[in-house]
């Protein structure tokens, strides 16, 4: 890794991060970038639902500690540290280093890290409210944000009042070292369709296995993987009986890495997915890539990179054309597989993010 950590010492610049759950990625994202830069963090709660070794202090969870612990460390921190990162601005925590923000005569520059794309609510108290405490917020001098993606991510903080100076790129990134398959690998004979992730209303599984079936029904040369679980998996996996429909449950560390590295094509088909960092995964392991156009990612690692097809699930067959379309061209699946694993192993990693971070920490403190 190149001389980040220089940067920010020469600067002598104190940055805390608070970051939202001891998540695999997030245990990655601190042994990978915030350890070697010099970084502190806490973690704002203890639970997650990404399978992670427990082997943190635990005093570094805000979660566990009475509302008056949790403001005195706060506190603590506004004063040590030159720059707060902070993920999110709608809990309690938050709140809480808001008050201090706002009755310090020392300010500090706090750094809003969100994976959140702009959506504006339909019903209009809603609207009003979001508008209002983002305005608020948004528009005071100190507040940073740092937006996960270079479209609707940073269009969320201009739209509600930040400044265009104060807006950075801090991409959403997994450790890719861990997914550095050969491209050339033996992969499973049958072309396989993968999907990861919760069986929750919002993935709309179902809809994948529909499109599946109208490309492939009775195709014995290709499948559909379905991994994961969650409140509609039984009732999935008791009404879609067929060979070629596979669901194999949970999986974790190796053994899911051994599904991506037989796997040929990641389906994605949320209605509202932030992000969706199984996408990075998957182009990681040299997967191509059929994500729904409501997912978050698709501006910077699929739109006009030949690294898969955007879909839309509102449209009658659109899923279906384009699974039946990337399995028949095997030219452009293996374009697609070049390209996503070359962006990912060259691009979009812990390198990049280091070094977007300490060029926002830099800037905050220059602008001070």
């Amino acid at each position: 890794m190149f001389s980040t950590t220089l940067i920010l010492k020469n600067q002598q610049m104190k940055i805390v991060s608070y970051l939202t759950e001891p998540a695999s990625y997030t245990i990655d994202l601190i042994s990978k970038v915030h350890i070697p830069l010099k970084i502190d963090y806490r973690f704002l709660q203890s639970k997650t639902l990404v399978k992670t070794q427990n082997f943190l202090d635990e005093s570094l969870y805000m979660c566990d500690n009475s509302w008056l612990k949790r403001i005195a460390i706060i506190k603590k921190d506004y004063k040590v540290y030159d720059v707060i990162i902070f993920n999110g601005y709608d809990r309690l925590d938050f709140i809480f280093l808001l008050f201090i923000h706002l009755f310090s005569t020392n300010k500090k520059h706090i750094g809003l890290e969100s994976d959140t794309q702009l959506r504006i609510p339909t019903n209009y108290l809603k609207r009003i409210i979001k508008k209002t405490y983002l305005n608020f917020i948004f528009r005071d001098k100190y507040m940073h944000g740092l937006a996960g993606g270079n479209s609707s991510h940073r269009k969320l903080f201009s739209h509600f009042g930040m400044k265009k100076e104060n807006i950075h790129f801090l991409p959403m990134v997994i450790d890719v070292e861990q997914r550095n398959f050969k491209l050339d690998r033996q992969r499973n004979s049958i072309f396989t369709f993968l999907f990861v992730g919760r069986f929750i209303p919002l993935k709309q599984i179902e809809y994948i296995i529909k499109s599946f079936l109208i490309a492939f029904e009775g195709n014995d040369k290709v499948q559909l993987k379905l991994i994961g679980d969650g409140p509609l998996q039984n009732g999935l996996k008791n009404k879609y009986k067929f060979d070629n429909i596979i669901f194999e449950g949970a999986l974790f560390d190796k053994d899911l890495l051994s599904q991506y590295k037989n796997s040929h094509v990641l389906v994605l088909a949320s209605n509202k997915e932030q992000w969706g960092l199984v996408i990075n995964e998957a182009l990681a392991c040299g997967l191509a890539v059929l994500s729904n156009d409501k997912v978050g990612a698709n501006f910077d690692l699929i739109e006009n990179k030949k690294t898969g097809y955007i879909f839309d699930s509102n449209k009658e067959f659109d899923l279906s054309l384009k699974m039946k379309s990337i399995f028949e061209d095997q030219s452009y699946f293996k374009e697609c597989c070049t390209n996503g694993h070359d962006l990912m192993h060259k691009y979009w990693n812990f390198n990049l993010y280091s070094e977007k971070l300490s060029e926002a920490a830099k800037k905050m403190m220059t602008n001070a």
